[in-house]
């Protein structure tokens, strides 16, 4: 069932089938994100059965991206790699920072005669507190 079809009335079994659809996608999706990749999570992927669930109901592009990520999945050093691509974004290990304040993003200092940016507390910043207190 494609997603447009979800917009007119289904049958009762095709409903519960979309649900079923959506229920295991929102599952990959919590798996995937809520932790590193486990070896289990990477066999689902890589076997093709998961694309071809979602072929069901999602566009050929999807599908042909998880397929995709399915063939690279069976390389060796490809759970090795989605660890560390999943540590990078989500835990930040080692010397890399994420910083809360926007300033260190938008605003500039030089530093030994190079401009680089992580000024917390600039002008972004004072603006943003005075902003605030205007409102």
């Amino acid at each position: 069932m494609r997603p447009s079809s979800v917009t007119t009335a289904g049958s009762p079994q095709e409903l519960a089938d979309l649900a079923g659809a959506r229920r295991d996608l929102y599952r990959f999706c919590s798996a995937a994100f809520l932790q590193a990749p486990s070896p289990g999570l990477l066999d689902a992927v890589g076997d093709g059965a998961f694309a071809d669930d979602l072929s069901e109901w999602a566009g050929c592009e999807t599908v042909a991206k998880f397929h995709a990520l399915g063939k690279s999945a069976e390389d060796g050093g490809f759970a090795e790699q989605a660890r560390r691509d999943f540590m990078q974004l989500f835990q930040v290990p080692g010397a890399q920072q994420v910083t809360p304040y926007e300033s260190a993003h938008r605003d500039r200092r030089e530093v030994r005669g190079k401009e680089v940016a992580g000024l917390l507390f600039g002008p972004a910043a004072t603006a943003v507190q005075q902003w605030y207190r205007l409102g």
